[in-house]
Order: structure tokens, then C-alpha cells, then sequence
């Protein structure tokens, strides 16, 4: 097995884009686990309708704690036409919570990206998570 320096995907997901809003395609979800130890969600993305990062891939984490489950609560917003549950909770580890994310799945929402240095290096955040609106086929007549 060699390294191949000259066949190296370019499309890699820690490619830092300008800060600023992208329409992203959720591609899928897995559980892991950060170095920390604490639970996460790796949520895989890609770009669309980007002059110059159209197919490119990225990743956000979504954090498995009660404090921080508030940014996965947006995204699952901003991606589904979700309102509210029944009961207005779902478990962490449950079959509808990973219903609630495969509907997810395949659908669209725009992400606001800022930039930031972290550890010597530049990175993406998230700013805010947002609809992609479409109008109906009768507001358009």
C-alpha cells in the first residue's frame, strides 16, 4: 500500500470555505464519539449551487449533552417541516430520534458560516441554520 500524493481528494471536509451562507444537501448522520469521550453526531453535508465549492464535503457536530443539544434542535428545524412532537420531547436513544434523522436525510437548508482561529489553525463555525424556502406550484402562477 502507497500514499499517493498525486491522486489526494481534493473534496476533503475540513476545507475551510469563506464565511458567509451555502445551501448544503444533508448526506447522513453517524454516532461517535469525540476525543473528549462525550457522545456526539457527525452530520455529513455538501455544498450546492456554489460557483466554486458546488459538491464539496463538510461535517457538522452536533453534541450529545443536555447544554448543547439546543444546535441540533436548529438544524432538525431548518431541515424538516417539524413544528413540534408529541410531548415536544424525543430520547436521545431511540427509534424516533433516528426517524427524525433519516427524514433529514437527502434534504436541504442553508448554513451562515463564520471563520474563526482555533489551535493555530482557521476553522468554520456555524452561525445560524436556515430554511430553504421553496414556493408552491400555485403562488407561482
Amino acid at each position: 500500500m502507497k500514499l499517493n500524493f498525486n491522486e489526494m481528494d481534493v473534496n476533503v471536509v475540513d476545507t475551510v470555505v469563506p464565511a458567509g451562507k451555502y445551501r448544503m444537501r444533508v448526506k447522513g448522520f453517524e454516532h461517535c464519539v469525540a476525543k473528549t469521550g462525550a457522545k456526539q453526531l457527525r452530520c455529513d453535508l455538501e455544498v450546492l449551487d456554489h460557483p466554486e465549492f458546488d459538491g464539496m464535503d463538510k461535517r457538522e457536530y452536533f453534541q450529545l449533552e443536555t447544554k448543547c443539544l439546543w444546535k441540533l434542535m436548529l438544524f432538525i428545524k431548518a431541515v424538516t417541516d417539524i413544528g413540534h412532537l408529541e410531548g415536544n420531547e424525543v430520547e436521545i436513544e431511540s427509534i424516533m430520534f433516528e426517524d427524525l434523522l433519516e427524514r433529514c436525510v437527502g434534504e436541504t437548508l442553508f448554513i451562515n458560516y463564520g471563520v474563526e482561529e482555533f489551535e493555530g489553525l482557521e476553522r468554520n463555525f456555524f452561525r445560524r441554520f436556515s430554511k430553504v424556502r421553496t414556493v408552491s406550484p400555485e403562488k407561482e402562477a
